[in-house]
Parts: structure tokens; sequence; C-alpha cells
């Protein structure tokens, strides 16, 4: 059952009700039973019910995907009748979202006919056609047409688009011809074309994405990745402005034929089921199409230096030697775009601290082969090619670099001088993590922020025996950070986990991993805490420190190394829990299966904890995962930045607590916020 089919039998369905009343309804159906308790919506429901046996199955069309597949085609084919839609509307509201649908046309035969009745019913109900819900079929119906000229051909069924891999091919190879042509310019037209997105003050770019935008975005994370593979010189000067467009709007069709772009801000609600898989895909994959990955340099300074300001692993890689010359490279960017630099610019500036072989050696290990960066990344799927972010410099020829942009590369310094020790050192991750803790900790005394820190405490025996089943091994605790106000008590969990590529490629599996490792696992061990707090109105520490619940609300905040991006959206997270809760995580054969086994367990033990007597709150209507938050060093920095005093780190906590914009950029929203109430 195609939407074709579909067309044909409402083209050929005659039956007309609009003169009808419920009454006569009812008798042409067959539906009276005692006039004096009829009425109109018993002959509603009825008639929903009569569209539920029609076409509900166990495997078969998902009605939401059907629905959106129909506006495609009306975008596409002006003749189409809206009458339709108040047919597939109709049957739309009969069933839940999860139903699937029969593909047997006889079945839809009768079903079109009862909708066509309820849509006379229901007719204040909303099922007819309102086009501004159906912008993102839109813009798919647009790219179809706009391909379609390139003589590519594009279909979509069920909500997947269908293109051979030669039309695929095709596409690419437009892109590709045009920026091979650009050449080097390709990246400068890029920053200079995205300046309007940049914050100065917070060093980084904002993202485009908000759902209020009525158009397709630009690209811009994709491009960038494509274009720093043709950092060659440019082979057509005089028309590089003309190419520089029409890469633009094919890659912008591109992006839209896939619907990555939200048009509203209620896209990541009641994710459930398969739409559930199917948005982190997407979200993920957004993150990368529309936006930059980035490091502000205020950030990496306070991050790298915390972690390598040292001589404990002289032994493997001279730290204090990579910051100095890290600190210089930053200067020189600074004052130029792109910074173009040799080993004597570099040497004159520290000749007096490090030789010229040692430099040599520094400023390669921190630099990419030019024909070896993003090498066969061309596709949206591609994340798995892309490497631009694991060294910050470009070496374009012997002892000659290039450094572009130092929020959109200055997390190569990191993860050059990380990987470097993780090689030698298997303990690294562990030094991360304490080091991290102590930055924070440091920070927040700073700013006089009083707080525990690193407090262990040992687990009640009483409460031990009566909960612990779900994890015999979880004996004692222990708390990172926490912070105190009047009204409230602040956990901190910190995790050093960060997004792998394969993350960023798409894969559910691995992204629901990387946030069963730093989110969901915070989450557990905070929730013990939260737990023996409400049991026992209090939890002493080893140290001889008391902490008394009195009564105030708990938040619970898990905090990443690193940007998650999207996944760091309260709004987001707490529709994923509802989606997770009371489910297990299952994927295709081919996935590692030790994945799921640990994002299983993380969620187990979560769901337990949910379902505790003293944590019935959990339970309640709204949103009960509010207070479960993420966030990453980098935003942690910038709130305690923005504090004085304990009270003040908890307003800037709450800052974007309870609103969204859609945008999903927790920088964007967190100084929105703060100019509204400046």
């Amino acid at each position: 059952m195609d939407i074709e089919k579909f067309i044909t039998l409402c083209q050929e369905n005659t039956s007309d009700f609009s003169s009808m009343d419920y009454l006569n309804i009812a008798e042409h159906f067959d539906l009276i039973e005692e006039k004096n308790v009829l009425n109109q919506e018993n002959i509603i429901k009825k008639i929903q019910s009569k569209i539920q046996k029609s076409l509900k199955v166990e495997n078969g069309l998902n009605i939401r995907s059907f629905r959106k597949d129909l506006a495609v085609k009306y975008f596409l084919d002006e003749n189409i009748n809206r009458d339709y839609f108040n047919i597939i509307g109709s049957i739309a509201i009969s069933l839940d979202l999860t139903d699937k649908l029969t593909k047997d046309p006889e079945n839809w035969k009768s079903a079109i006919v009862y909708a066509k009745a309820l849509a006379k019913l229901a007719n204040h109900r909303s099922t007819d056609f309102a086009e501004h819900t159906y912008r993102k079929e839109k813009y798919i119906a647009e790219a179809i047409k706009f391909f379609s000229r390139m003589n590519i051909k594009i279909l979509i069924n069920d909500g997947i688009i269908i293109a051979s891999k030669d039309d695929q091919q095709k596409i690419f190879n437009a892109i590709e011809y045009r920026a091979k042509k650009l050449g080097g310019n390709f990246i400068y037209n890029i920053i200079n074309n995205t300046n309007h997105l940049l914050s100065e003050k917070q060093d980084r770019y904002f993202s485009q994405q908000n759902p209020n935008n009525k158009n397709p975005l630009v690209p811009w994370g994709y491009l960038l990745k494509v274009s720093l593979r043709y950092l060659n010189t440019p082979e057509n000067k005089t028309k590089g402005n003309v190419i520089f467009k029409e890469i633009i709007s094919i890659s912008k069709h591109y992006a839209a034929l896939y619907g990555f772009q939200e048009y509203s801000q209620f896209e990541s609600l009641n994710l459930k089921n398969e739409r559930l898989i199917d948005y982190l895909h997407k979200t993920s994959l957004a993150d990368q199409i529309f936006n930059f990955e980035q490091l502000s340099t205020h950030h990496l300074r306070e991050i790298i230096w915390s972690l390598y300001d040292t001589d404990e692993f002289d032994s493997i890689i001279n730290t204090r030697m990579y910051l100095q010359v890290i600190h210089e490279l930053i200067t020189i960017q600074e004052s130029c775009f792109p910074a173009r630099f040799n080993l004597h610019d570099i040497a004159e500036r520290l000749s007096h601290l490090i030789s010229a072989s040692d430099l040599s050696y520094i400023l390669d290990s921190l630099s990419h082969k030019t024909e070896e960066l993003n090498k066969g990344f061309i596709s949206l799927n591609d994340g798995a090619n892309k490497n631009h972010t694991f060294m910050p410099l470009i070496r374009i020829k012997h002892h000659e670099y290039i450094f572009i942009k130092k929020s959109l590369f200055n997390f190569g310094f990191y993860d050059v001088i990380t990987s470097t020790i993780r090689k030698k050192n298997k303990h690294i991750d562990e030094i991360i993590g304490h080091k991290i803790e102590k930055l924070i900790s440091e920070k927040l005394t700073s700013k006089n922020i009083t707080h525990f820190n690193n407090e262990k405490y040992k687990t009640p025996s009483e409460f031990r025996k009566k909960y612990f089943e779900i994890n015999q091994q979880r004996k004692d605790g222990e708390c990172d950070i926490i912070i105190e106000t009047d009204s409230s008590i602040i956990f901190l969990e910190i995790k050093k986990k960060i997004l792998t590529r394969q993350s960023l490629s798409g894969s559910v599996a691995h992204i629901l991993n990387d946030l069963s490792k730093s989110y969901f696992a915070a989450q557990v061990q905070i929730g013990w805490h939260e737990s023996i707090l409400r049991e026992n109105d209090f939890i002493e520490f080893d140290s001889g420190k008391k902490l008394e619940l009195r009564g105030r609300d708990i938040e619970r905040i898990a905090v990443s190394l690193f940007d998650f991006y999207s996944f760091n959206d309260n709004f987001l997270l707490s529709e994923l829990l509802r989606g997770l809760i009371n489910s297990r995580v299952d994927v295709d054969d081919y996935i590692d299966k030790s994945l799921i086994k640990d994002i299983n367990k993380n969620l187990d033990e979560l769901r337990f904890q949910f379902r505790l007597p003293i944590m019935e709150h959990y339970n309640s209507e709204g949103n009960p995962f509010i207070n479960l938050r993420f966030f990453s060093i980098p935003q942690l920095l910038t709130i305690i930045d923005n504090s004085n005093n304990p009270e003040s780190f908890r307003e800037n906590i709450f800052k974007t607590r309870h609103i969204t914009t859609g945008c999903k950029d927790w920088y964007k929203e967190f100084d929105y916020v703060k100019k509204l109430r400046s």
C-alpha cells in the first residue's frame, strides 16, 4: 500500500456525507442501538473503532510516516486534492502514533469510507491540511524537484528517502567538482559567511538551529568538513562566488532532503519506540551537519593547563613544552585568520625555551598532512572519516603550517597530548578525572561557592539489605561535589567520557553507550545518594561531615569532560528517559552486544531506583526528570564564572532548566536568558 494506491482509492470512493448529520451517519453504518443513549460522541467512537479494526495489524505501515509521505506528494503534485488530508487525518486521530497499519487495499477501502464520515463529524478536530505543520515535507519535495533537474531520481516511501548509489554519487560528484575548483578559498568563504553566528565574547559559534526558522539552513558543519579536503590552490578564481553559491544550493537541498532540520520545538516530545531511535540518529547528524564542533580558547586554557602544566608525564611527553608552543600558536591565530607560519616564525618566539629540533617535532605532531585530512568524507553519514578535530594544525609544506580558527581546532591540542600519554599510561583517564575534579573544586572556591568535595561514606547496612538487590557490588558511596543552598542540594558527578566518532556518525547504539557511560552512570550514582538521603534524612561522611536533607529539593547533575551538543539539552534528556525508563534497549545483530549489555545495566538500575517508595516523586505526571541535568566541563565553568556564591550558582543552574528555544545549544540559551534578565 503506497501513496499512489491510497490516492487512487480516494479518487474511486464516491461516498458523500456532507449533507448528513450524526443520526444519518449512524443509520448509514447501522450503528443505532438505543436512540435514547445515542449522541455524536458515541458515534465518533464507534466509527473510530471501525477504522481501527479495518487497519490495525501487528506489523505494517506507520501512520506518521504515511501522513508525511502524502504531504511530500502534495507538494510535488499540486493536483493532489486537499480532502485526502481530511481522510488521513481522520484515520490518524483514530489511532495511536505507534500503531501499525495493514497494506491490504480492501481494508483501506473500508477505512476511507469511515474516515470520510468521521471527517464530517469531527471537523472541529483539525483533521484538515495545515501547510505550516508540513514545512519539513515541503522542503523535502523541493529537494526532490531540485535534484530531478540534475537528472537525479529521489523517491520516498514510509518516510524513508530512496536513491540509488549512482544517484547519490551524482550529488557528491557535483559538490566535489565545485569544491576542487574553489580549493583553499572554500574554507575561507565558510568562515567569512558564518561570522554572524560567532559570539566573540564566548569565542564560539552559536547554533543556527531554531524552530522559528521557516527556511532550510545551510549545512555549515558539513561544508566545513568537506572543504578541509580541498586546501589546494583554487582552479577558478574569477567565478569563486558563483561556484560557492552553487555548493550552498546543492548542500542545502541535500540536507533538506533527509529532514534533519527541526521546524518545531515540539519534535523532541513524546519520543517512544522506533521514533526515539530515529530521533537520536537524526539529532546526532544534525549537530554535525548544521553546527561546528568547537572548544573556546578560554576553556581550552583552563582544562589543558590544569591537566598538563606538570612534569609527571615527562617520561612520555614534555607537556609543559607543548603548552608553551600552544600558547604561542593561539597568540598568532588571534592576530590573523588563518594563521600561516613556518618553523622559523615560532622558533624566534621560543628560541630561549625550546630547541629547533624539539619545536619541529612538536609542530609536526600537532599537524595533519593535507592528503589525510578528512579523507573520504563526503556523505552526511561519513562521520567515521572525519579527523580534523584530532590535530589543530595543517602542514602544507615542510616546516610550513596553517592554524585556521582556534575555537574550531582547539580540541586537537587536548587530543594530541592525551592520546600520546594514553599509549604508555593506562591510568591516564583516571588521572584526568581527579585533575578535572580538582579544577572544578578550586574554581568553586575562588567564587566563594562552598561545597563538599570527594566525600566518601559507608552505606547504612539496613539500607543495603533493603535496596541493593539490583547491584550487590554497590556497598559504599563517593560524592564528587555537593553544593548546598537554602532550598536545594546540588550533586555533581563528573565523568570523563566524550562522544566517540561512531556517535558523531549517527550510530544510535554508540550514542546510547556514550550517554550510558556519562549521563546514565552519573545519574545512577547520584540516585543512590538521593535514596539514602531521603530514607535516612542525612548522609554521614567518613570525614565526619554530615549532609542533611531538611526538606530541600535535590538537583542531580552529571558532568562530561566535553560537550555532548544536543544531548546536553534538558528537555531532550527528559524525553529520552521517558522513552527508555520502562524499556530495554536492543539493536541489530551486527552491533557489539556488550554495548547494549552495559546500557541496559545502567537503565535497569535507574529504573529500580525510580520505583523505590522513597523515590515515588519520579512517577508523577508532568516532567519528573527535569532535575536530572547534564552539563559539560566547559558549560560548568561558564556557570561558575557567572556566579559568586552558592545561591547565584543555583540561579545559573536553573537559568536553562525550564526554558527551551528548541536550538539545543546550551551556550546560546544561557546567553539568551542572561540578556533577558539583565
